[in-house]
Protein backbone atom coordinates (compact mmCIF):
# COMPACT_ATOMS: atom_id res chain seq x y z
CA UNK A 1 0.00 0.00 0.00
CA UNK A 2 2.90 2.33 0.69
CA UNK A 3 4.00 2.19 -2.93
CA UNK A 4 0.68 3.35 -4.32
CA UNK A 5 0.58 6.88 -5.71
CA UNK A 6 -2.72 8.71 -5.98
CA UNK A 7 -3.14 11.87 -8.06
CA UNK A 8 -5.93 14.40 -8.31
CA UNK A 9 -8.29 13.62 -11.15
CA UNK A 10 -8.54 16.65 -13.46
CA UNK A 11 -12.00 15.76 -14.74
CA UNK A 12 -13.38 15.51 -11.22
CA UNK A 13 -11.72 18.77 -10.25
CA UNK A 14 -13.27 20.54 -13.23
CA UNK A 15 -16.65 19.05 -12.36
CA UNK A 16 -16.54 20.50 -8.87
CA UNK A 17 -15.25 23.88 -10.04
CA UNK A 18 -18.27 23.99 -12.32
CA UNK A 19 -20.67 23.08 -9.53
CA UNK A 20 -19.23 25.79 -7.29
CA UNK A 21 -19.61 28.42 -10.00
CA UNK A 22 -23.23 27.42 -10.50
CA UNK A 23 -24.12 27.94 -6.84
CA UNK A 24 -25.91 31.15 -6.00
CA UNK A 25 -26.63 31.92 -2.37
CA UNK A 26 -26.20 35.11 -0.40
CA UNK A 27 -24.55 35.40 2.99
CA UNK A 28 -27.90 36.23 4.54
CA UNK A 29 -29.63 33.24 2.94
CA UNK A 30 -26.94 30.72 3.87
CA UNK A 31 -26.92 31.65 7.53
CA UNK A 32 -30.56 32.75 7.83
CA UNK A 33 -29.61 36.21 9.05
CA UNK A 34 -33.19 37.35 8.35
CA UNK A 35 -34.61 34.52 10.51
CA UNK A 36 -36.81 33.33 7.65
CA UNK A 37 -36.23 29.64 8.40
CA UNK A 38 -37.51 29.49 11.96
CA UNK A 39 -39.64 26.44 11.20
CA UNK A 40 -39.94 22.88 12.53
CA UNK A 41 -36.96 20.65 11.59
CA UNK A 42 -34.66 23.66 11.25
CA UNK A 43 -33.52 24.88 14.62
CA UNK A 44 -30.08 26.09 13.58
CA UNK A 45 -30.35 29.32 15.61
CA UNK A 46 -31.15 27.53 18.84
CA UNK A 47 -28.27 26.49 21.06
CA UNK A 48 -30.11 26.34 24.36
CA UNK A 49 -33.36 27.66 25.79
CA UNK A 50 -35.27 27.16 29.02
CA UNK A 51 -38.86 28.18 29.79
CA UNK A 52 -38.93 29.90 26.44
CA UNK A 53 -40.65 29.55 23.05
CA UNK A 54 -39.18 30.77 19.74
CA UNK A 55 -41.52 31.43 16.82
CA UNK A 56 -42.45 33.74 13.94
CA UNK A 57 -44.73 36.54 15.11
CA UNK A 58 -47.19 36.99 12.25
CA UNK A 59 -48.62 40.07 13.99
CA UNK A 60 -45.30 41.96 13.77
CA UNK A 61 -44.28 42.57 10.16
CA UNK A 62 -40.97 44.35 9.46
CA UNK A 63 -39.88 45.07 5.88
CA UNK A 64 -42.43 42.63 4.50
CA UNK A 65 -41.68 39.68 6.79
CA UNK A 66 -42.65 38.59 10.30
CA UNK A 67 -40.14 39.13 13.09
CA UNK A 68 -39.21 36.24 15.35
CA UNK A 69 -40.33 36.38 18.95
CA UNK A 70 -38.98 34.77 22.12
CA UNK A 71 -41.47 34.62 24.99
CA UNK A 72 -41.65 33.19 28.47
CA UNK A 73 -43.32 29.79 28.75
CA UNK A 74 -43.61 28.16 32.15
CA UNK A 75 -42.43 24.62 31.36
CA UNK A 76 -40.75 24.13 34.76
CA UNK A 77 -42.65 25.63 37.67
CA UNK A 78 -40.84 28.60 39.23
CA UNK A 79 -37.83 28.51 36.88
CA UNK A 80 -36.55 31.49 34.93
CA UNK A 81 -36.57 32.22 31.21
CA UNK A 82 -33.17 32.07 29.55
CA UNK A 83 -31.78 31.37 26.11
CA UNK A 84 -28.66 31.51 23.97
CA UNK A 85 -29.18 31.84 20.22
CA UNK A 86 -25.85 31.19 18.58
CA UNK A 87 -24.59 30.65 15.06
CA UNK A 88 -21.07 30.54 13.61
CA UNK A 89 -20.58 32.01 10.14
CA UNK A 90 -17.70 30.92 7.96
CA UNK A 91 -16.43 34.14 6.42
CA UNK A 92 -16.67 33.91 2.62
CA UNK A 93 -13.53 34.52 0.59
CA UNK A 94 -15.59 37.09 -1.33
CA UNK A 95 -15.34 39.39 1.70
CA UNK A 96 -12.37 41.73 1.41
CA UNK A 97 -11.18 44.49 3.70
CA UNK A 98 -10.52 44.48 7.42
CA UNK A 99 -13.20 46.16 9.55
CA UNK A 100 -16.93 45.43 9.51
CA UNK A 101 -20.05 46.42 11.39
CA UNK A 102 -22.12 43.44 12.59
CA UNK A 103 -25.49 44.63 13.83
CA UNK A 104 -28.84 43.36 15.07
CA UNK A 105 -32.29 44.91 14.66
CA UNK A 106 -34.46 44.11 17.69
CA UNK A 107 -36.78 45.33 20.41
CA UNK A 108 -37.95 43.91 23.75
CA UNK A 109 -40.30 44.16 26.67
CA UNK A 110 -38.18 42.76 29.53
CA UNK A 111 -36.59 44.06 32.71
CA UNK A 112 -33.33 42.10 32.44
CA UNK A 113 -30.41 42.69 30.05
CA UNK A 114 -30.44 41.26 26.50
CA UNK A 115 -26.94 40.78 25.08
CA UNK A 116 -25.52 40.68 21.55
CA UNK A 117 -22.01 39.25 21.22
CA UNK A 118 -19.69 38.80 18.23
CA UNK A 119 -16.53 36.67 18.44
CA UNK A 120 -13.86 36.42 15.72
CA UNK A 121 -12.31 32.94 15.36
CA UNK A 122 -9.35 31.56 13.46
CA UNK A 123 -9.43 28.23 11.56
CA UNK A 124 -8.90 26.30 14.82
CA UNK A 125 -11.77 28.15 16.57
CA UNK A 126 -9.28 30.04 18.72
CA UNK A 127 -10.77 33.37 19.75
CA UNK A 128 -9.03 36.37 18.21
CA UNK A 129 -11.29 39.01 19.73
CA UNK A 130 -14.87 39.51 20.92
CA UNK A 131 -17.28 42.25 21.85
CA UNK A 132 -20.59 42.09 23.72
CA UNK A 133 -23.16 44.90 24.00
CA UNK A 134 -26.54 45.34 25.68
CA UNK A 135 -29.33 45.79 23.12
CA UNK A 136 -32.40 46.54 25.27
CA UNK A 137 -34.89 48.84 23.58
CA UNK A 138 -38.68 49.24 23.83
CA UNK A 139 -38.82 50.23 20.14
CA UNK A 140 -37.09 48.84 17.06
CA UNK A 141 -33.40 49.70 17.10
CA UNK A 142 -30.25 48.68 15.25
CA UNK A 143 -27.28 48.03 17.57
CA UNK A 144 -23.88 47.28 16.07
CA UNK A 145 -20.44 45.93 16.89
CA UNK A 146 -17.41 47.09 14.90
CA UNK A 147 -14.76 44.43 14.46
CA UNK A 148 -11.55 43.70 12.55
CA UNK A 149 -11.81 40.40 10.67
CA UNK A 150 -8.69 40.33 8.52
CA UNK A 151 -7.16 37.46 10.54
CA UNK A 152 -10.43 35.57 11.15
CA UNK A 153 -11.93 32.57 9.36
CA UNK A 154 -15.31 32.71 11.11
CA UNK A 155 -17.44 34.78 13.46
CA UNK A 156 -19.76 33.47 16.16
CA UNK A 157 -22.88 35.57 16.71
CA UNK A 158 -24.69 35.08 20.02
CA UNK A 159 -27.88 36.59 21.39
CA UNK A 160 -28.41 35.65 25.02
CA UNK A 161 -30.67 36.48 27.91
CA UNK A 162 -30.98 35.47 31.57
CA UNK A 163 -34.40 36.60 32.72
CA UNK A 164 -36.77 35.85 35.56
CA UNK A 165 -40.05 33.98 36.05
CA UNK A 166 -42.32 36.85 35.07
CA UNK A 167 -45.04 35.98 32.58
CA UNK A 168 -44.36 39.24 30.70
CA UNK A 169 -41.05 38.63 28.91
CA UNK A 170 -40.96 39.19 25.14
CA UNK A 171 -38.06 39.81 22.76
CA UNK A 172 -38.39 40.40 19.02
CA UNK A 173 -35.57 40.03 16.47
CA UNK A 174 -35.82 41.20 12.86
CA UNK A 175 -32.43 40.51 11.28
CA UNK A 176 -28.63 40.48 11.51
CA UNK A 177 -26.67 42.79 9.19
CA UNK A 178 -23.03 42.78 8.11
CA UNK A 179 -21.81 46.08 6.70
CA UNK A 180 -18.65 47.35 5.08
CA UNK A 181 -18.88 51.07 5.72
CA UNK A 182 -22.50 51.93 4.94
CA UNK A 183 -22.94 49.08 2.47
CA UNK A 184 -25.01 46.08 3.63
CA UNK A 185 -23.18 43.01 2.25
CA UNK A 186 -25.47 40.29 3.61
CA UNK A 187 -27.00 40.21 0.12
CA UNK A 188 -23.64 39.50 -1.53
CA UNK A 189 -23.00 36.08 -3.12
CA UNK A 190 -21.50 33.73 -0.55
CA UNK A 191 -19.68 31.35 -2.88
CA UNK A 192 -16.51 32.15 -4.77
CA UNK A 193 -16.41 31.49 -8.50
CA UNK A 194 -12.61 31.55 -8.62
CA UNK A 195 -10.92 28.16 -9.23
CA UNK A 196 -7.97 29.17 -7.04
CA UNK A 197 -10.25 29.24 -3.97
CA UNK A 198 -11.38 25.67 -4.58
CA UNK A 199 -7.83 24.56 -5.34
CA UNK A 200 -6.66 25.79 -1.93
CA UNK A 201 -9.14 23.42 -0.28
CA UNK A 202 -8.07 20.49 -2.44
CA UNK A 203 -4.42 21.10 -1.58
CA UNK A 204 -5.31 21.11 2.12
CA UNK A 205 -5.22 17.30 1.92
CA UNK A 206 -1.60 16.23 1.43
CA UNK A 207 -1.57 12.92 -0.44
CA UNK A 208 1.47 11.64 1.45
CA UNK A 209 -0.63 11.45 4.63
CA UNK A 210 -3.62 9.71 3.02
CA UNK A 211 -3.98 6.06 4.07
CA UNK A 212 -6.22 4.25 1.53
CA UNK A 213 -8.56 1.69 3.07
CA UNK A 214 -10.30 -1.38 1.65
CA UNK A 215 -13.76 -2.69 2.45
CA UNK A 216 -14.05 -6.33 3.52
CA UNK A 217 -10.73 -6.34 5.41
CA UNK A 218 -11.56 -7.33 8.98
CA UNK A 219 -8.06 -8.08 10.30
CA UNK A 220 -5.26 -5.98 8.73
CA UNK A 221 -7.07 -2.82 7.68
CA UNK A 222 -5.31 -0.70 10.28
CA UNK A 223 -1.76 -2.05 9.86
CA UNK A 224 -0.47 1.25 8.47
CA UNK A 225 -2.15 3.38 11.14
CA UNK A 226 0.13 3.63 14.16
CA UNK A 227 -1.99 6.21 15.97
CA UNK A 228 -3.75 3.54 18.06
CA UNK A 229 -0.54 2.47 19.80
CA UNK A 230 -0.67 3.38 23.46
CA UNK A 231 -4.34 4.39 23.32
CA UNK A 232 -6.90 3.01 25.73
CA UNK A 233 -10.16 4.26 24.21
CA UNK A 234 -10.90 4.70 20.49
CA UNK A 235 -13.89 6.91 19.64
CA UNK A 236 -15.53 6.03 16.31
CA UNK A 237 -17.80 8.96 15.50
CA UNK A 238 -20.41 8.83 12.77
CA UNK A 239 -21.43 12.13 11.19
CA UNK A 240 -24.91 10.65 10.72
CA UNK A 241 -26.73 7.73 12.32
CA UNK A 242 -28.49 7.16 9.00
CA UNK A 243 -25.75 5.78 6.73
CA UNK A 244 -25.38 2.02 6.39
CA UNK A 245 -22.07 2.50 4.58
CA UNK A 246 -20.65 4.54 7.44
CA UNK A 247 -21.92 2.01 9.97
CA UNK A 248 -20.31 -0.85 8.03
CA UNK A 249 -17.01 1.04 8.18
CA UNK A 250 -17.48 1.55 11.94
CA UNK A 251 -18.01 -2.18 12.47
CA UNK A 252 -15.04 -2.94 10.23
CA UNK A 253 -12.80 -0.74 12.38
CA UNK A 254 -14.14 -2.41 15.55
CA UNK A 255 -13.42 -5.89 14.16
CA UNK A 256 -9.87 -4.85 13.30
CA UNK A 257 -9.39 -3.35 16.75
CA UNK A 258 -10.62 -6.60 18.31
CA UNK A 259 -8.49 -8.90 16.16
CA UNK A 260 -5.28 -6.85 16.03
CA UNK A 261 -5.38 -4.19 18.76
CA UNK A 262 -6.50 -5.84 22.03
CA UNK A 263 -9.96 -4.28 22.03
CA UNK A 264 -11.99 -6.09 24.71
CA UNK A 265 -14.93 -3.73 25.22
CA UNK A 266 -17.35 -2.34 22.62
CA UNK A 267 -19.52 0.58 23.73
CA UNK A 268 -22.56 1.81 21.82
CA UNK A 269 -24.68 4.96 21.96
CA UNK A 270 -27.62 2.84 22.99
CA UNK A 271 -29.49 1.93 26.15
CA UNK A 272 -27.24 0.24 28.71
CA UNK A 273 -30.25 -1.63 30.06
CA UNK A 274 -31.13 -3.06 26.64
CA UNK A 275 -27.61 -4.30 26.00
CA UNK A 276 -27.33 -6.28 29.25
CA UNK A 277 -29.07 -9.19 27.54
CA UNK A 278 -27.16 -8.59 24.27
CA UNK A 279 -23.91 -9.06 26.17
CA UNK A 280 -25.15 -12.40 27.51
CA UNK A 281 -25.77 -13.40 23.90
CA UNK A 282 -22.30 -12.44 22.59
CA UNK A 283 -20.73 -14.24 25.57
CA UNK A 284 -22.64 -17.42 24.71
CA UNK A 285 -24.45 -17.35 28.06
CA UNK A 286 -27.84 -17.68 26.35
CA UNK A 287 -28.80 -19.64 23.25
CA UNK A 288 -29.07 -18.45 19.66
CA UNK A 289 -32.83 -18.76 20.04
CA UNK A 290 -32.66 -15.41 21.83
CA UNK A 291 -31.66 -13.65 18.56
CA UNK A 292 -35.27 -12.86 17.69
CA UNK A 293 -35.77 -11.07 21.01
CA UNK A 294 -32.57 -9.02 20.50
CA UNK A 295 -33.60 -8.08 16.98
CA UNK A 296 -36.97 -6.92 18.31
CA UNK A 297 -35.07 -4.71 20.80
CA UNK A 298 -32.95 -3.24 18.01
CA UNK A 299 -35.99 -2.48 15.85
CA UNK A 300 -37.01 0.13 18.43
CA UNK A 301 -33.79 2.06 17.66
CA UNK A 302 -32.75 4.38 14.82
CA UNK A 303 -30.46 1.79 13.25
CA UNK A 304 -30.48 -0.93 10.60
CA UNK A 305 -31.46 -3.89 12.78
CA UNK A 306 -30.01 -6.52 10.43
CA UNK A 307 -26.63 -4.77 10.25
CA UNK A 308 -26.27 -4.62 14.03
CA UNK A 309 -27.57 -8.17 14.48
CA UNK A 310 -24.96 -9.41 11.98
CA UNK A 311 -22.24 -7.67 14.01
CA UNK A 312 -23.48 -9.18 17.28
CA UNK A 313 -23.49 -12.63 15.64
CA UNK A 314 -19.90 -12.06 14.44
CA UNK A 315 -18.89 -11.05 17.97
CA UNK A 316 -20.54 -14.15 19.44
CA UNK A 317 -18.63 -16.37 16.96
CA UNK A 318 -15.37 -14.57 17.78
CA UNK A 319 -15.87 -15.10 21.52
CA UNK A 320 -16.53 -18.81 21.01
CA UNK A 321 -13.14 -19.15 19.28
CA UNK A 322 -11.15 -16.83 21.55
CA UNK A 323 -9.89 -17.01 25.12
CA UNK A 324 -9.95 -13.20 25.33
CA UNK A 325 -13.65 -12.41 25.46
CA UNK A 326 -15.05 -9.13 24.16
CA UNK A 327 -17.86 -7.43 26.06
CA UNK A 328 -20.50 -5.13 24.65
CA UNK A 329 -22.57 -2.50 26.40
CA UNK A 330 -24.65 0.56 25.75
CA UNK A 331 -23.67 3.78 27.50
CA UNK A 332 -26.91 5.76 27.20
CA UNK A 333 -29.60 6.20 29.79
CA UNK A 334 -33.09 4.84 29.14
CA UNK A 335 -36.55 6.09 29.80
CA UNK A 336 -37.20 4.96 33.43
CA UNK A 337 -40.02 2.61 32.42
CA UNK A 338 -38.04 1.15 29.52
CA UNK A 339 -35.05 0.61 31.80
CA UNK A 340 -37.27 -1.36 34.17
CA UNK A 341 -38.63 -3.53 31.34
CA UNK A 342 -35.14 -4.31 29.97
CA UNK A 343 -33.73 -5.18 33.40
CA UNK A 344 -36.78 -7.33 34.23
CA UNK A 345 -36.27 -9.26 30.99
CA UNK A 346 -32.54 -9.62 31.72
CA UNK A 347 -33.12 -11.36 35.08
CA UNK A 348 -35.92 -13.50 33.68
CA UNK A 349 -33.74 -14.67 30.78
CA UNK A 350 -30.62 -15.27 32.88
CA UNK A 351 -32.09 -16.99 35.95
CA UNK A 352 -35.53 -18.19 34.96
CA UNK A 353 -38.74 -17.19 36.70
CA UNK A 354 -38.36 -19.27 39.86
CA UNK A 355 -34.77 -18.23 40.70
CA UNK A 356 -35.29 -14.60 39.71
CA UNK A 357 -38.32 -13.81 41.93
CA UNK A 358 -36.49 -11.49 44.36
CA UNK A 359 -34.77 -9.59 41.51
CA UNK A 360 -37.97 -9.28 39.50
CA UNK A 361 -39.95 -7.82 42.40
CA UNK A 362 -37.28 -5.22 43.22
CA UNK A 363 -36.88 -4.30 39.56
CA UNK A 364 -40.62 -3.60 39.30
CA UNK A 365 -40.26 -1.24 42.27
CA UNK A 366 -37.07 0.32 40.79
CA UNK A 367 -35.13 -0.60 43.94
CA UNK A 368 -31.80 -0.63 42.12
CA UNK A 369 -29.65 -0.06 45.22
CA UNK A 370 -30.66 -3.32 46.98
CA UNK A 371 -30.07 -5.19 43.69
CA UNK A 372 -26.37 -4.35 43.97
CA UNK A 373 -26.03 -5.53 47.57
CA UNK A 374 -27.99 -8.74 46.94
CA UNK A 375 -25.98 -9.54 43.80
CA UNK A 376 -22.69 -9.51 45.73
CA UNK A 377 -24.00 -12.32 47.96
CA UNK A 378 -25.69 -14.31 45.18
CA UNK A 379 -23.16 -17.02 44.25
CA UNK A 380 -25.55 -18.57 41.73
CA UNK A 381 -25.85 -15.32 39.80
CA UNK A 382 -22.08 -14.78 39.88
CA UNK A 383 -21.39 -18.33 38.68
CA UNK A 384 -23.83 -18.12 35.78
CA UNK A 385 -22.50 -14.74 34.63
CA UNK A 386 -18.78 -15.27 35.20
CA UNK A 387 -16.56 -12.71 36.94
CA UNK A 388 -16.02 -10.26 34.05
CA UNK A 389 -19.69 -10.21 33.08
CA UNK A 390 -20.63 -9.76 36.72
CA UNK A 391 -18.29 -6.75 37.10
CA UNK A 392 -19.82 -5.12 34.01
CA UNK A 393 -23.31 -5.82 35.35
CA UNK A 394 -22.46 -4.15 38.69
CA UNK A 395 -21.16 -1.14 36.76
CA UNK A 396 -24.54 -0.83 35.03
CA UNK A 397 -26.45 -1.05 38.32
CA UNK A 398 -24.26 1.67 39.84
CA UNK A 399 -25.05 3.92 36.86
CA UNK A 400 -28.73 3.01 37.13
CA UNK A 401 -28.78 4.24 40.72
CA UNK A 402 -27.01 7.50 39.78
CA UNK A 403 -29.23 8.19 36.78
CA UNK A 404 -32.40 7.28 38.71
CA UNK A 405 -31.52 9.85 41.39
CA UNK A 406 -30.85 12.52 38.75
CA UNK A 407 -34.18 11.75 37.06
CA UNK A 408 -35.94 12.46 40.34
CA UNK A 409 -34.05 15.68 41.11
CA UNK A 410 -33.44 17.51 37.82
CA UNK A 411 -33.00 17.24 34.05
CA UNK A 412 -29.79 15.20 33.69
CA UNK A 413 -27.05 16.10 31.21
CA UNK A 414 -27.05 13.20 28.75
CA UNK A 415 -23.36 13.46 27.81
CA UNK A 416 -22.22 13.55 31.45
CA UNK A 417 -24.32 10.46 32.21
CA UNK A 418 -22.74 8.69 29.22
CA UNK A 419 -19.26 9.68 30.42
CA UNK A 420 -19.92 8.20 33.87
CA UNK A 421 -21.18 5.05 32.20
CA UNK A 422 -18.06 4.77 30.00
CA UNK A 423 -15.72 5.31 32.95
CA UNK A 424 -17.51 2.77 35.13
CA UNK A 425 -17.50 0.13 32.40
CA UNK A 426 -13.83 0.68 31.56
CA UNK A 427 -12.86 0.53 35.24
CA UNK A 428 -14.74 -2.74 35.75
CA UNK A 429 -14.47 -4.57 32.42
CA UNK A 430 -10.91 -3.95 31.19
CA UNK A 431 -7.59 -5.43 32.21
CA UNK A 432 -4.19 -3.78 31.82
CA UNK A 433 -3.31 -3.01 28.15
CA UNK A 434 -6.88 -3.76 26.97
CA UNK A 435 -8.61 -1.23 24.72
CA UNK A 436 -12.20 -0.13 24.34
CA UNK A 437 -13.98 1.16 21.24
CA UNK A 438 -16.96 3.47 21.48
CA UNK A 439 -19.39 4.09 18.61
CA UNK A 440 -21.56 7.23 18.81
CA UNK A 441 -22.56 10.32 16.86
CA UNK A 442 -19.83 12.88 16.15
CA UNK A 443 -21.82 15.46 18.11
CA UNK A 444 -21.09 13.43 21.25
CA UNK A 445 -17.55 12.17 20.60
CA UNK A 446 -15.90 15.40 19.44
CA UNK A 447 -13.06 16.70 21.60
CA UNK A 448 -14.66 20.14 21.95
CA UNK A 449 -17.88 21.69 23.20
CA UNK A 450 -20.64 22.13 20.61
CA UNK A 451 -21.23 25.74 21.68
CA UNK A 452 -19.90 27.90 24.54
CA UNK A 453 -20.76 26.42 27.91
CA UNK A 454 -21.70 23.04 26.44
CA UNK A 455 -20.35 19.66 27.61
CA UNK A 456 -19.81 16.74 25.25
CA UNK A 457 -18.95 13.14 26.01
CA UNK A 458 -15.76 13.50 23.94
CA UNK A 459 -14.68 16.59 25.88
CA UNK A 460 -15.14 14.68 29.16
CA UNK A 461 -13.17 11.72 27.78
CA UNK A 462 -10.33 13.95 26.56
CA UNK A 463 -10.09 15.75 29.90
CA UNK A 464 -10.10 12.48 31.88
CA UNK A 465 -8.14 10.07 29.66
CA UNK A 466 -6.05 12.80 27.97
CA UNK A 467 -3.83 11.32 25.20
CA UNK A 468 -5.23 7.82 25.91
CA UNK A 469 -8.44 8.84 24.13
CA UNK A 470 -8.28 8.94 20.32
CA UNK A 471 -11.24 10.11 18.24
CA UNK A 472 -12.02 9.49 14.55
CA UNK A 473 -14.95 10.99 12.64
CA UNK A 474 -16.42 9.13 9.65
CA UNK A 475 -17.54 11.50 6.87
CA UNK A 476 -19.60 10.74 3.75
CA UNK A 477 -19.27 12.59 0.45
CA UNK A 478 -22.22 11.66 -1.76
CA UNK A 479 -25.19 9.31 -1.84
CA UNK A 480 -28.16 8.74 0.45
CA UNK A 481 -28.85 8.56 4.18
CA UNK A 482 -31.83 7.97 6.45
CA UNK A 483 -33.31 10.84 8.43
CA UNK A 484 -36.33 11.83 10.48
CA UNK A 485 -38.90 13.53 8.26
CA UNK A 486 -39.24 16.13 11.01
CA UNK A 487 -39.84 15.23 14.65
CA UNK A 488 -37.66 12.37 15.87
CA UNK A 489 -39.00 8.82 15.46
CA UNK A 490 -42.33 9.78 13.85
CA UNK A 491 -41.39 8.93 10.26
CA UNK A 492 -38.10 7.85 8.69
CA UNK A 493 -37.27 9.02 5.16
CA UNK A 494 -34.35 8.71 2.75
CA UNK A 495 -32.49 11.89 1.84
CA UNK A 496 -29.80 12.57 -0.77
CA UNK A 497 -26.66 14.47 0.15
CA UNK A 498 -26.22 17.79 -1.60
CA UNK A 499 -22.91 18.73 -3.20
CA UNK A 500 -20.53 19.69 -0.38
CA UNK A 501 -19.28 23.30 -0.29
CA UNK A 502 -15.80 23.97 -1.63
CA UNK A 503 -14.37 24.76 1.83
CA UNK A 504 -15.33 21.33 3.26
CA UNK A 505 -13.41 18.15 4.03
CA UNK A 506 -15.86 16.22 1.86
CA UNK A 507 -15.16 18.45 -1.15
CA UNK A 508 -11.43 17.87 -0.76
CA UNK A 509 -12.00 14.13 -0.24
CA UNK A 510 -14.05 13.76 -3.42
CA UNK A 511 -11.31 15.43 -5.40
CA UNK A 512 -8.68 12.90 -4.33
CA UNK A 513 -10.34 10.18 -6.40
CA UNK A 514 -9.88 7.75 -3.48
CA UNK A 515 -13.20 6.20 -2.35
CA UNK A 516 -12.23 5.27 1.22
CA UNK A 517 -9.32 6.62 3.24
CA UNK A 518 -7.96 7.65 6.64
CA UNK A 519 -6.39 11.07 7.30
CA UNK A 520 -4.74 12.42 10.49
CA UNK A 521 -6.28 15.71 11.59
CA UNK A 522 -3.04 17.50 12.46
CA UNK A 523 -2.03 17.47 8.76
CA UNK A 524 -5.15 19.23 7.50
CA UNK A 525 -4.52 22.53 5.76
CA UNK A 526 -5.95 25.90 6.79
CA UNK A 527 -8.56 26.11 4.03
CA UNK A 528 -10.76 23.19 5.15
CA UNK A 529 -13.24 24.87 7.47
CA UNK A 530 -16.06 22.37 7.84
CA UNK A 531 -17.19 18.78 7.58
CA UNK A 532 -20.69 17.34 7.37
CA UNK A 533 -22.70 17.04 10.57
CA UNK A 534 -26.18 15.49 10.26
CA UNK A 535 -28.23 15.58 13.49
CA UNK A 536 -31.46 13.74 14.21
CA UNK A 537 -34.60 15.81 13.61
CA UNK A 538 -32.77 18.57 11.72
CA UNK A 539 -33.64 17.68 8.17
CA UNK A 540 -33.53 21.23 6.78
CA UNK A 541 -30.50 22.52 8.65
CA UNK A 542 -27.18 23.49 7.08
CA UNK A 543 -25.10 20.30 7.33
CA UNK A 544 -21.77 22.08 6.91
CA UNK A 545 -21.28 24.33 9.92
CA UNK A 546 -17.92 25.82 10.89
CA UNK A 547 -15.67 23.15 12.39
CA UNK A 548 -12.14 23.48 13.78
CA UNK A 549 -11.26 20.11 12.29
CA UNK A 550 -7.72 19.87 13.64
CA UNK A 551 -9.01 20.19 17.22
CA UNK A 552 -12.44 18.59 16.88
CA UNK A 553 -11.17 15.06 16.16
CA UNK A 554 -7.79 13.35 16.00
CA UNK A 555 -8.40 11.81 12.57
CA UNK A 556 -11.01 11.49 9.83
CA UNK A 557 -12.21 8.68 7.60
CA UNK A 558 -13.62 9.65 4.22
CA UNK A 559 -16.25 7.49 2.49
CA UNK A 560 -17.10 8.56 -1.04
CA UNK A 561 -20.58 7.04 -1.43
CA UNK A 562 -23.19 6.46 1.25
CA UNK A 563 -26.23 4.22 1.20
CA UNK A 564 -29.18 4.79 3.50
CA UNK A 565 -30.39 2.25 6.02
CA UNK A 566 -32.48 -0.59 4.62
CA UNK A 567 -33.83 -2.54 7.59
CA UNK A 568 -35.46 0.10 9.77
CA UNK A 569 -39.00 0.65 10.96
CA UNK A 570 -40.86 3.36 8.96
CA UNK A 571 -42.13 4.83 12.24
CA UNK A 572 -40.07 4.13 15.34
CA UNK A 573 -42.70 5.87 17.45
CA UNK A 574 -45.49 3.49 16.41
CA UNK A 575 -43.26 0.40 16.65
CA UNK A 576 -41.95 1.47 20.07
CA UNK A 577 -45.43 2.08 21.45
CA UNK A 578 -46.57 -1.42 20.45
CA UNK A 579 -43.31 -3.10 21.43
CA UNK A 580 -42.97 -1.64 24.92
CA UNK A 581 -46.68 -2.12 25.56
CA UNK A 582 -46.30 -5.84 24.78
CA UNK A 583 -43.22 -6.06 27.04
CA UNK A 584 -45.13 -4.39 29.86
CA UNK A 585 -48.04 -6.79 29.44
CA UNK A 586 -45.59 -9.71 29.57
CA UNK A 587 -43.96 -8.27 32.72
CA UNK A 588 -47.33 -7.74 34.40
CA UNK A 589 -48.29 -11.33 33.61
CA UNK A 590 -45.11 -12.69 35.24
CA UNK A 591 -45.56 -10.31 38.18
CA UNK A 592 -49.03 -11.72 38.87
CA UNK A 593 -47.64 -15.26 38.80
CA UNK A 594 -44.81 -14.59 41.27
CA UNK A 595 -47.18 -12.74 43.62
CA UNK A 596 -49.41 -15.81 43.93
Amino acid sequence: MKNRIYCLIPALTILFFTSVSALSQTIGEKYDLNFNDVVPCNHSWISSKFNCIFFKDETTIIQGKPAVKLSYKNFDQGNTMRFNLSKTLILPVTLTGETYDISIVSKDDVSQDVWFKVTALDQDAIEKRSCAIKINSKSWKENSVKMTLSDAKAIRISIYYNGNNSDSQDIWIDRILIKAGKKDITGANYFSDKPKDSLRTIKSLDKKYIVPLATGNDSSLLSEIKAFDGKQLIGLAESTHGSNTSKEANYQFIKNLIISNHCRLVLLEMSTAATLSWNLYVQGKISKEYEKSIEDDIRACFIDHKLLMDFLSWLRSYNIRSNNKVYISGIDNSDPEEKKLYLFNFYLTLLGKDKAVWYLKNTIEKNYGPLITHSYFDKTLQYIMGKENFDCYISFLNNAVISHKSELSSSPNRDIIMFKSVKGLMDNCLKKDDKAAILAHSGHLQNLERFPGDTTLGLCLREYYKEKYFSISFQIGTGTFSQDECAMDVKTVTDTLKKPPFYSFEYAGLNTGIPYFYYPANYLGNDILTCGFIPRGGRYEDLYKFSPLRRQFDAYVFIKESKAMEKIEPSLLIYGMHYFYSKKMAMDSVAREIDN
